[in-house]
């Protein structure tokens, strides 16, 4: 699998801030809501012949947790130990490893 790291970040910094929440109430109907309770998209069939879905559900609850804010932070994280190890060799890891890791912990 190759992941283009700089189309995924511009695709997160382009979509609705983060963080997402999941709306999981309904399950006929699961939904993903921005940070203003803002419908960001529906997962899986919907409406009003919609039966619940418990795939769906954990669709929209996996889509929720990898809102933008997410995605960026992973991408910083990967761009930064490829920075620190072009060749690949991740037995430690440098600074600016260490800053994106310390990152994910805020």
């Amino acid at each position: 699998m190759t992941v283009d790291l700089e189309a995924l970040a511009k695709l997160a910094q382009e979509a609705t801030p983060g963080p997402w929440e999941a709306g999981i109430e309904t399950p006929e109907d699961p939904v993903v809501f921005g940070p203003n309770g803002e419908w960001i998209a529906n997962v899986g069939a919907w409406g009003k012949d919609a039966t619940p879905d418990i795939v769906a559900c954990a669709d929209a609850m996996f889509v929720a947790a990898v809102s933008p804010d997410v995605v960026l932070a992973l991408v910083r994280v990967a761009l930064a130990a490829k920075a620190d190890h072009p060749d690949g060799e991740l037995a430690c890891y440098g600074p600016e490893l260490h800053a994106a890791l310390a990152d994910l912990d805020r």
